[in-house]
């Protein structure tokens, strides 16, 4: 605030004016400005905001689509071996996790390059 002179009625009709004015700006800069806060603290944009981060890091990405394909690999032993509680089940899932982890190491790129396609 400025302690400025006013030297008449007319002088004193235009500081309010200008004041008025002011005040106005400030209440729609503040409005924006809480608008712009309550939409980030949304739970969808707070979810998109963190997945996209982690879309960016080659290392999550990796970890992403290694965890999919064991996913993928675990769902196919069951359908073709049977449950998984009995020896069947279990060096179906020994073998699943040793093709898996010979196909993630030679097409983990190709997957990564997947991921990251898909997330643009």
């Amino acid at each position: 605030m400025s302690s400025e002179k006013i030297g008449g009625y007319l002088a004193l009709e235009l500081r309010i004016i200008s004041l008025k004015a002011a005040k106005y700006e400030q209440e729609e800069e503040l409005k924006q400005a809480f608008a712009d806060f309550i939409h980030s603290l949304s739970p969808a944009v707070i979810v998109k905001d963190s997945l996209h981060e982690l879309a960016v890091d080659k290392g999550i990405r990796s970890d992403l689509a290694k965890t999919g394909i064991n996913m993928g690999a675990n769902f196919l032993i069951k359908r073709i071996m049977g449950k998984p509680n009995t020896l069947k089940g279990f060096l179906g899932s020994v073998l699943v996790d040793i093709v898996s982890n010979i196909l993630i190491r030679k097409n983990g790129s190709v997957a990564d390059t997947s991921i990251h396609s898909y997330s643009e």
